[in-house]
């Protein structure tokens, strides 16, 4: 469940860098 999560999370979070 969260490492799904966290793995969508880690994506949007470079693509906003």
């Amino acid at each position: 469940m969260m490492a799904g999560l966290s793995e969508r999370l880690r994506q949007t979070w470079v693509a906003d860098q």
